[in-house]
């Protein structure tokens, strides 16, 4: 028979100390796992909040810039809708609209030429600007030449949709070149390459509202007719273009070297 020796402490004081003496260890690796360095990452969080802010103001120039290149984008395609609702007006067949809507395939085939204009360029110019900017005066004097002849085509009882339908698929091929031009100045130009798709959604939409909703509430209170809408369309395109060409620096786009030098740029 073995007997138990009695001690100060009982069978569940004992046990209590023992598993609370056992579980001390434990509880302080737990806590170190759970929370390591919980103050460095604090400053760490601060730090990356301010260099965000820091990096959204230095790149407010340059997300204005890109918001106003996606708005010129919007207007060839502001127009068109504009147009579509005229030709109904006018009595246009809907076979006729079906051709009209043909205008608009340049946007989805611009991927067949989009290397050309990722590759191709001036390096002294600027690897962006080097289509912008042509792409831009040339969409400006179309829609000049636009003015001057839209009266003609939309004659009433004399619609002529295939001349409609060959100017407008010009306006979206030189938009969906400027398109690809931006997008691909918008990874240079930004910090936060996440705003350049909210400056396109923006920009895009805007200057579809300006040429569609903007040019109905103008035209239906007698403010202006289509010509001079196109007419002034056409001077804001050449201003603006003139502007990005002489005081818009492209910074890192111009100088990559994986670009082949136009021969005739020279």
């Amino acid at each position: 028979m073995v007997s138990r020796r009695r001690t100060g402490m009982g069978p569940a004081k004992s046990r209590a100390a023992n598993s609370q003496a056992g579980s001390r260890p434990f509880d302080v690796i737990d806590v170190a796992l759970e929370n390591p360095g919980a103050g460095s990452s604090s400053q760490e969080h601060d730090k990356d909040k301010q260099s965000q802010q820091m990096s959204l103001r230095e790149d407010l120039p340059s997300i204005a810039v890109l918001t106003l290149l996606y708005m010129f984008q919007g207007i060839p395609i502001g127009i068109a809708v504009a147009l579509m609702g005229i030709l109904k007006e006018r009595g246009a067949t809907f076979s006729q609209l079906s051709t009209f809507l043909l205008s608009s395939w340049p946007f989805s085939l611009k991927i067949l030429w989009a290397p050309i204009v990722d590759s191709v360029y001036n390096k002294r110019f600027g690897r962006r600007k080097s289509w912008l900017v042509p792409v831009q005066l040339l969409l400006g004097i179309g829609l000049y030449v636009l003015s001057s002849c839209i009266d003609t085509w939309l004659e009433k009882g004399n619609l002529d949709i295939t001349k409609l339908t060959g100017a407008m698929f010009c306006m979206y091929f030189l938009a969906a070149t400027q398109d690809i031009a931006v997008d691909g100045w918008a990874l240079t130009m930004l910090k936060a390459t996440g705003w350049a798709s909210i400056c396109n959604t923006v920009g895009q939409s805007l200057g579809i509202l300006i040429a569609s909703t903007g040019y109905f509430l103008l035209a239906s209170h007698g403010y202006i007719t289509l010509p001079a809408f196109l007419a002034y369309a056409s001077v804001a395109f050449i201003v603006a273009t003139i502007f990005v060409a002489l005081f818009i620096n492209e910074g890192g786009g111009g100088g990559g070297g994986d670009g082949v030098e136009e021969a005739a740029a020279c």
